[in-house]
């Protein structure tokens, strides 16, 4: 199973989330004419790490996961969830080794009037 598979069916399936989105998480581009809430997830970069020995089996992964909705505190809603999820993915996922929110921010996307939060990750794992 690859990073984004594995992140995918945890997200989808994660009983806080799935309250407010449901399964409607998507790889970026998102489809920004789709029924929000939703989110769509981007890998930023990605740094294998190695020892003397090679490759160690573990990588460290800079994830941005947008969040979208039509109100902004919908948008906000949405983030926390991701965010009380993901931090708690290596409770569930022995793959995983840790993941740590690194910030977000919030925007309004007037084009196709929707609020967007965008919430950036670090997550080591070795998958």
């Amino acid at each position: 199973m690859i990073f984004e598979e594995a992140l995918y069916d945890y997200l989808s399936n994660h009983v806080g989330l799935s309250i407010l989105i449901g399964d409607r998480v998507y790889p970026e581009p998102a489809p920004q004419l789709g029924t929000a809430p939703y989110c769509g997830y981007m890998r930023i970069d990605n740094e294998r790490e190695y020892s003397h020995q090679g490759y160690s089996n573990m990588e460290h992964v800079d994830l941005q996961i947008n969040c979208y909705a039509e109100t902004k505190l919908e948008a906000i809603q949405v983030a926390n969830q991701i965010t009380l999820a993901l931090e708690s993915w290596a409770t569930v996922n022995t793959s995983v080794g840790s993941a740590f929110q690194k910030g977000l921010n919030t925007e309004y996307l007037a084009p196709v009037s929707l609020h967007c939060v965008p919430v950036d990750f670090t997550i080591t794992h070795s998958f």
